[in-house]
């Protein structure tokens, strides 16, 4: 399968670039003090116009060739949050913004079915962070599930040997009521409700809002809500593999494998049809699956699934 996304790969042309001065000396700057902005208690303004892709940090372990889901802490900043892709360890791993490992947290009682996204929200404990355990490339399974856990305390300066702790993580399972979906995207909205992206193909998906969800008792998801994501340069969409929505809820990321769109929201809530969505540059990668947000630093980041051991996590810095 590798193969085919690297043939795919070759042909895709990725996001025109912006040519802004402000971005060219990311190189020099991906390893400054991102831990935030002069002011933590400041809301970062929206970002109009986003720069140039650089590296901001390879991942300084080996068996990290599989990210699937990536996450920003907004309670911790300079933390970042990882999972891997079904057959992996049922792990939620914590990096800095260096690429260093810092803890691994096993969720206790928990398997790796097919972890496909990881998405960070309010819960009943605070903040948690949400597992997406909704791959079904065959769509047959009988339930999918999100898995649910506070967000473990880890020191963004940690030294030293990465944590190991073991944690529980609650269960909320659900079906969809068109029959099994495959499903690589997830999202929090600001009030908690869980929303799923299904991976369609050919310029669709559908979007269900899981306003039902509880702790091991299985739920019918309401119906989706269906979302154009067509392409119009390039090699068709294969479907959505990731997604993230910017804190407080005015823009959300929309990644497939050779394509990444920002649609404006204006309420956060994605209970209709978000606006026509901007292309929005990205590094082109094989089999990417994953994106997020860093809205203290105004920029997102990016990293392949199949980049092999040590892969490379990028960044796309506002231009303003």
């Amino acid at each position: 399968m590798r193969i085919l996304w690297t043939l795919l790969l070759l042909s895709a042309c990725p996001n025109a670039p912006v040519d802004d001065d402000d971005t060219a000396d990311d190189d020099d700057t991906a390893n400054d003090d991102d831990s935030g902005n002069d002011d933590d208690d400041a809301t970062p303004p929206t970002c109009e116009l986003w720069g140039q892709p650089t590296e901001l940090a390879e991942v300084d372990d080996e068996s990290l060739d599989e990210i699937s889901g990536l996450v920003v802490s907004q309670a911790q900043p300079g933390l970042l949050w990882v999972i891997e892709d079904s057959g992996n360890p049922a792990d939620v791993v914590a990096l800095s913004f260096d690429g260093d490992v810092l803890a691994r947290v096993h969720l206790e009682g928990r398997s790796n079915r097919d972890w496909e996204d990881l998405a960070l929200g309010p819960c009943p404990a605070g903040t948690c962070l949400f597992v997406a355990d909704i791959g079904d490339n065959a769509r047959t399974a009988p339930e999918v599930a999100l898995l649910r856990l506070a967000e473990p305390t880890v020191d963004p300066e940690h030294d030293g040997d990465p944590l190991d702790l073991t944690l529980p993580a609650d269960r909320l399972p659900f079906t969809y009521p068109q029959g099994p979906e495959d499903a690589e995207a997830l999202v929090i909205e600001g009030d908690g409700t869980p929303v799923v992206f299904t991976k369609r193909g050919g310029g669709s998906t559908l979007m269900h809002r899981l306003t039902d969800l509880a702790v091991d008792q299985p739920s019918v998801a309401p119906a989706g809500v269906a979302l154009d994501t067509t392409r119009t340069d390039g090699p068709v969409t294969l479907g959505v593999t990731a997604a993230d929505l910017l804190p407080g809820g005015e823009r959300l990321l929309l990644r497939e494998y050779f394509d990444l769109q920002e649609y404006r929201l204006d309420d956060g809530v994605l209970s209709a049809r978000p606006d026509v969505a901007t292309p929005v540059p990205f590094e082109p990668e094989a089999q990417g699956e994953a994106v997020a947000y860093d809205a203290l630093n105004r920029r997102y980041l990016h990293v392949s699934e199949s980049g092999g051991g040590d892969p490379t996590i990028y960044q796309v810095r506002c231009a303003e």
